[in-house]
């Protein structure tokens, strides 16, 4: 007799993932969709950067994807651009 396979709704995989179950393995994770709305992009977006490995670093859970707050701080550190100088116009003398 073969197994059955365990499904987990999106909403129990949200539940393990909050704040309010630092225990759980999965506490420190968001979910592709949180992320997509904390920096305000759509999860399209999300799965191209990862696809181009330009994104953030995800752990895959079957077909789930999670970020680690972790991997998203360090993401966003190596991202960060200095302002560019501006260059003061100097005016011909005429």
């Amino acid at each position: 007799m073969a197994a059955r396979p365990v499904t987990v709704s999106d909403r129990e995989i949200s539940s393990f993932v909050s704040a309010s179950n630092p225990n759980h393995s999965l506490a420190g994770h968001v979910s592709e969709k949180d992320l997509a709305a904390e920096l305000t992009v759509a999860v399209r977006t999300l799965r191209r950067w990862q696809v181009e490995r330009t994104g953030p670093p995800i752990t895959k859970i079957g077909r789930k994807i999670f970020y680690s707050r972790e991997g998203i701080s360090t993401w966003l550190q190596r991202r960060e651009q200095r302002p560019c100088r501006t260059r003061s116009r100097r005016r011909s003398a005429r």
